[in-house]
Order: C-alpha cells, then sequence, then structure tokens
C-alpha cells in the first residue's frame, strides 16, 4: 500500500469467489472465506502475508493482481494533484511576486510624488523666508536713511551692518529682538560712542561709502 492510503476497492465480481468459498466451508467445516479475507487485510498493510494453504493462495491471486493495478492509477492520480497543486501554487506565488512588485512600485511613486511635494514646499518656504528677510531689511535701510545727512554714512552704514543681521531662523532682524526701539535714539547713542563721529560736520565730513544705503 502507498503511504498515507487509507483504503482500497474490492470490486463486485469478488462474489462468486466468495460464494464458492463459503459452499466449501459449510461442506467442510473450514474458514477459507475467513482466511480470505484475513489475507486481503495483511497484504494491503503491507504485512507480506503467506497463503495459509493453495486454496487462499489461488482465490487472492486474482484479487492481488486487481490491487496492484488501482495502486498504480492511485499513484499516477496523486502525482497529477501533485504537479497541478505545485503549477497553481507557482501562478499564484507568480501573481503575488507581481503584486507585490506593483505595490511596491506604487508605494515607491506615492513616496517620491511626497517627497516632491514636500521639496516644493521647502523650496516655497525658503522663498518666502528669503522674500520676508529682505524685505524687512529694505524697510529698515530706509528708516535710517533721514539720519545720514546727521551721523554720516559711515556711522549709519555700521549701524545698519550691526542691526539688521538676522537671526538662526532668518525671519527676525536683530532690532525686532529688542524689547523697545527708536531709530533715532538708537543711532544717536550709537554716535555718541562712536569716536570719529564730530557732530558740528554734521556727517559731511563721512567717507561716501555707504554702498547698503
Amino acid at each position: 500500500m502507498s503511504d498515507n492510503k487509507k483504503s482500497f476497492i474490492l470490486y463486485t465480481d469478488l462474489k462468486s469467489v466468495v460464494e464458492k468459498l463459503i459452499t466449501k466451508d459449510r461442506e467442510d467445516g473450514t474458514n477459507n472465506t475467513g482466511e480470505l479475507f484475513y489475507h486481503i487485510l495483511k497484504y494491503v498493510n503491507d504485512e507480506d502475508p503467506k497463503p495459509s494453504n493453495f486454496i487462499i493462495e489461488m482465490a487472492f491471486e486474482s484479487i492481488k493482481l486487481q490491487l496492484k493495478r488501482d495502486l498504480i492509477k492511485y499513484e499516477e492520480i496523486k502525482e497529477k494533484n501533485r504537479q497541478n497543486a505545485l503549477s497553481r501554487w507557482g501562478k499564484a506565488r507568480k501573481k503575488d511576486s507581481k503584486d507585490m512588485q506593483s505595490y511596491a512600485t506604487a508605494n515607491d511613486r506615492i513616496i517620491r510624488n511626497a517627497n516632491d511635494a514636500d521639496n516644493g514646499i521647502d523650496n516655497e518656504i525658503d522663498n518666502d523666508i528669503k522674500d520676508n528677510i529682505i524685505k524687512k531689511e529694505s524697510e529698515f535701510k530706509e528708516s535710517i536713511k533721514p539720519f545720514i545727512q546727521k551721523y554720516g554714512k559711515d556711522i549709519c552704514n555700521d549701524f545698519y551692518m550691526y542691526w539688521s543681521e538676522p537671526d538662526k531662523s532668518r525671519t527676525k532682524l536683530r532690532y525686532e529682538l529688542q524689547k523697545t526701539w527708536d531709530v533715532g535714539r538708537r543711532l544717536a547713542y550709537w554716535a555718541n560712542r562712536d569716536k570719529t563721529f564730530n557732530p558740528k560736520s554734521n556727517g559731511t565730513d563721512a567717507v561716501p561709502n555707504y554702498q547698503k544705503l
């Protein structure tokens, strides 16, 4: 018997053989019918039985041939089913592989698009920050221009360069971080601390190199 095979087939034409054995058993008081079935069961369980007598041997011969043919057919069907299962499994794996590849491709595309979108947003934010800081620098520059004649271009330029320095986030200038601010007063204090400043000249003797304003 094949491994894991738990059943076998007995055909209806065996009836005539069994009837003859039963008749003989009843006449002679023998038990060849039971011996035959017991021999069959031992055979299909791979116990390699030996016939108890010539009658059992002859009766079992045709049954044995049929059992062998059935076993060959069973093995052929089993192998065919195995190949079909492998084929279906292989196709399923290929399909899963393609699906996973498609998913990975789509996922990569989504990530790339998301990154591109983020980069676009970051660029827009950077540009906005840059535009904003340039605007603030320009406005601060304009607020100093009225004092050039009084303090001179050099002092106003140094004052501008110091107080227009942006913070780390590049969103605010140094002067914006002060609790209080008045350009006129701050410039007056700055000029008084500058040893090169001469109030009597009204800044006319200052070197005209104030490029920022």
